[in-house]
């Protein structure tokens, strides 16, 4: 084996053709070698086929089999092996780990790829890691990116930071404030003023955030909208809530509703269930088989078959109403003279007794 090396920006090679040797040159040179591993400085062109390939800033650095290496503003290229660089880079490997600095693009096949903030970041098969405003993909393998970055696997986890797209196929996506979290099988969790959505799986958003599954539990914090098809739905105050096969629970000043199980409300909300017990607190408005209310609120008993059986009314002033073969009291307030109106649009005698 025979080694070459110069103190000079000048060409050094080990040979034409595949030699065998290592190569070694200072900044500015040009370093090419067949089977053995090649070293540059600064702003150097690297070349190897089997060994390993270093290059410093501002260099190209390729190799067939082996680990390649550059600094700042490099471009990183190997086949199998590993491929690392500064920032500011382009790092390129098929069957290796990649990782580049910050504004870097770094894409390998089968392996980890994992960049700085600023940067894309793909593999196929493998685990791909991002900083802040960072592009990451991979297919079967976690994907996981900083603040304001583009997050996006297939099988496999995904995480974003605040502000961020989160995307998988199977398996748990979560992003944090301000995010858009999708996910097909998983469990899906964003932070405050987010979209969140899963198909199977749980779906969680904290305030001001919109969350949907379709087989699973779905919750949201204050001023959100929560539905799922089948499990339950939780709200905060001030937020709209909505389950078909599950129960149903929301806040002060909240819009409940299920099909089929319990559906709860606090102050000033309105909760409605068709086959279960409905349940609001003060100056709500009620509806399901059993209704709970608290004060000044009225509420509508129904049986299965959703007619009425009794209406409920908790407030300072009452007026007796008789519709059908129904008589209680209602508050008198304009909540009643509107629903004096429903009921004789639907064909009730109603009699108000002053």
């Amino acid at each position: 084996m025979k080694k070459i090396t110069t103190d000079e920006p000048v060409a050094v090679n080990a040979g034409d053709g595949f030699v065998v040797g290592n190569a070694k040159g200072e900044g500015h040179s040009a370093v090419r070698t067949g089977k053995g591993d090649v070293e540059g400085g600064n702003s150097s062109a690297i070349r190897t086929y089997v060994g390993d390939a270093k290059g410093g800033n501002y260099s190209a650095v390729l190799t067939a089999e082996g680990d390649a290496e550059g600094g700042d503003s490099s471009a990183i290229r190997t086949h199998e092996g590993d491929a690392k660089s500064g920032d500011n880079s382009a790092v390129r490997t098929h069957e290796g780990n990649a990782k580049g600095g910050y504004s870097s693009a770094v894409r390998t096949g089968v392996g980890n790829a994992e960049g700085g903030g600023y940067s894309a970041v793909l593999t196929a098969d493998g685990n791909a890691k991002g900083g802040d405003y960072s592009a990451v993909l991979t297919a079967e393998g976690d994907a996981e990116g900083g603040d304001n970055s583009a997050i996006r696997t297939y099988e496999g986890n995904a995480k974003g930071g605040d502000s961020s797209a989160v995307r998988t196929g199977v398996g748990n996506a979560e992003g944090g404030g301000y995010s858009a979290v999708l996910t097909a099988d998983g469990d899906a969790e964003g932070g405050d003023n987010s979209a969140i959505r899963t198909y199977e799986g749980n779906a969680k958003g904290g305030d001001s955030s919109a969350v949907r599954t379709g087989v699973g539990n779905a919750e949201g914090g204050g001023y959100s909208a929560v539905l799922t098809a089948d499990g339950d739905a939780e709200g905060g105050d001030n937020s709209a809530i909505r389950t078909h096969v599950g129960n149903a629970k929301g806040g002060d000043y909240s819009a409940v509703r299920t099909y089929v199980g319990n559906a709860k409300g606090g102050d000033y909300s309105v909760a409605r269930t068709s086959k279960g017990n409905a349940e609001g607190g003060d100056y709500s408005a009620v509806l399901g088989t059993q209704c709970k209310i608290g004060d000044n609120s009225v509420g509508l008993c129904i049986d299965n078959s959703g007619n009425p059986t009794e209406i409920v009314v908790s407030c300072e002033k009452t007026v007796p109403i008789t519709y059908g073969n129904q008589s209680s009291n209602w508050c008198e307030d304009d909540a009643t003279e509107e629903a004096i109106k429903l009921l004789k649009a639907n064909g009730y005698r109603v009699v108000k007794d002053d």
